[in-house]
């Protein structure tokens, strides 16, 4: 009986563990969709990029576009123009 009982808890804490996973994952998600947004990039080369981006959640990390798959860092970009919010 005290194997069964064991079984039942280390199950549970398991289940408890995956669960707290899952919700520091969703959490995670909702803060992406949160930082995305559609606008425009004006870089340093006169380059101008229209896109859906994620802001940086830090000063070192650089702006992401979702549809092209690339990174632009600040030390870059001349200005960055939010046109609307993006969710999807």
């Amino acid at each position: 009986m005290l194997p069964l009982i064991l079984d039942f808890f280390t199950g549970l804490s398991v289940l408890q563990n995956k669960q707290k996973r899952l919700v520091d994952e969703i959490n995670y998600l909702k803060n992406i969709q949160k930082r995305t947004f559609y606008g425009e990039i004006h870089l340093i080369t006169g380059e101008k990029v229209e896109g859906v981006f994620i802001k940086p959640f830090f000063d070192s990390d650089p702006y992401f576009d979702k549809q092209n798959r690339t990174e632009y860092f600040k030390d870059k970009i001349i200005s960055v123009k939010k046109i609307d919010n993006y969710e999807k």
